[in-house]
């Protein structure tokens, strides 16, 4: 069985504890843009993000695949970085995590 990227991105909301929020400090979800996060200046949308208040603390940005991608692709890993530079323009320390699940039945 496939697991689509919604799905992979809500088992990523689950395991990081990245909660719908209305204060937009963590969520998940590809329709929030960079810049309705506070990132002016910058085109695309993470598919899942903790933003601390503080820029002195460690923020994380997440692109999530679906369980057939190959993530070893450089396209992935160019993903993965684009987005940790936008929010390297912010905050002081930044993880980026490239998470998709091998599905076995």
């Amino acid at each position: 069985m496939k697991l689509t990227e919604d799905q992979v991105k809500e088992l990523a909301r689950e395991k990081l504890g990245l909660e719908k929020v209305s204060t937009k400090n963590s969520g998940i979800g590809q329709h929030t843009s960079f810049k309705f996060l506070g990132f002016n200046g910058f085109s695309g949308e993470p598919d899942a993000w903790y933003i601390p208040k503080n820029i002195n603390y460690v923020a994380i940005v997440l692109e999530a695949k679906n369980s057939d991608e190959n993530i070893s692709l450089k396209k992935w890993e160019n993903e993965i970085v684009k987005n940790i530079k936008v929010f390297d323009s912010k905050y002081k320390n930044v993880i980026g995590i490239l998470f998709f699940v091998i599905y076995r039945e």
